[in-house]
């Protein structure tokens, strides 16, 4: 009886950490990578990561990301022309000519991992289900005795 106990309160941290620790963890890390990239909210992306169930805002955002470059990639990209020798001036981000995207926008990609995910969970619920009804219970173990 107290190894029972005992195992019980050994049990809540682990479900504190799992439910608590890691999606802050998570948080923590896109909030980070967010920040380094242009046009990319570091806190609602943060949010979407820790809150949506099963890691799948973490999914989406690791695939997402690639639609914002990273911001010292896009001083990189900013033109220079010479004012004066030896010297370079640049010019705005916003003045400067953005190259056209091609491809899914960002907002379809998250629709599809999203209805992707949700398709799968119901397949292998299928799948439970078919295999629970086929093999059905156990007949040779009886749970209530005739005394």
């Amino acid at each position: 009886m107290l190894f029972g106990a005992f195992a019980v309160l050994m049990i809540i941290p682990v479900i504190l950490i799992f439910t608590i620790g890691i999606p802050i963890v998570i948080a923590v890390c896109v909030y980070k990578d967010a920040d380094k990239r242009v046009d990319c909210s570091p806190w609602l992306w943060a949010l979407v990561a820790a809150l949506v169930p099963s890691y799948l805002g973490l999914v989406v955002y690791l695939v997402i990301r690639r639609d914002y470059p990273l911001k010292s990639q896009a001083a990189q990209n900013y033109q220079r022309s010479p004012q004066e020798e030896g010297t370079y001036y640049q010019e705005n981000y916003d003045q400067q000519v953005q190259p056209q995207k091609t491809g899914l926008p960002t907002w379809a990609k998250a629709l599809i991992i999203i209805g992707a995910v949700i398709i799968g969970i119901c397949i292998i619920s299928l799948i439970g289900t078919v295999l629970y009804s086929v093999f059905g219970y156990d007949q040779g173990i009886s749970y209530y005795h005739n005394f």
